[in-house]
């Protein structure tokens, strides 16, 4: 009877190792794959932001050199203004030198220059003649400090195609000095 006693224990610890042992490696194995999953997951974060990274610096490179491609475009157009009679000279002498100028500048949907009153005078796009940008920020900036350079305005949707705008101007200056307008890319 002992002996049946003894038995019955080990056999009842045998159960007891036979449910648990695969209770515990299932355990332990969950652990470690959720070790690995937190792992994985770290590393994709950290693949994605320096891909962020890289992304942002090309961005910054590629609209710097787009920056400075329209300042200088704005600032050949300051040049001839003068010699061109200002923004109110004949729309034949202007568009010449519109048109030149845009064609080197793909990612620019218009160049405009307005009057000192504010009045679109010339523009790539025509149906923009004679339009104020009077009210504009980037107007109020060049027509009131003599001493701006680039500026750009605020940015907005193109309702034509859905775009992200953004306008950056120069003053236009006549022969005698006088403010005579902007010229807006």
């Amino acid at each position: 009877m002992a002996d049946q006693l003894a038995d019955s224990a080990d056999i009842e610890r045998l159960r007891k190792w036979v449910i648990w042992l695969p209770v515990t490696v299932i355990v332990l194995l969950s652990l470690l794959q959720i070790l690995n999953i937190w792992a994985r997951h770290r590393d994709a974060i950290n693949a994605t932001r320096a891909r962020a990274t890289e992304l942002s610096r090309l961005l910054a490179d590629d609209m710097r050199g787009s920056i400075i491609a329209v300042d200088g475009t704005l600032k050949q157009i300051a040049l001839l203004n003068p010699k061109l009679g200002g923004p109110d000279a004949p729309t034949a002498d202007w568009q010449p030198v519109l048109q030149t100028a845009i064609a080197g500048l793909s990612f620019v949907g218009s160049i405009t220059l307005t009057d000192a009153n504010g009045i679109i005078r010339q523009s790539t796009i025509p149906g923009l003649a004679g339009q104020s940008r009077r009210e504009h920020f980037l107007f109020d900036q060049l027509s009131s400090n003599p001493d701006a350079g680039l500026i750009a305005d605020t940015p907005f949707i193109a309702p034509s195609n859905g775009q992200i705008i953004i306008p950056f101007g120069r003053r236009l200056i006549g022969k005698d000095g006088r403010f005579q307008g902007i010229a807006v890319a």
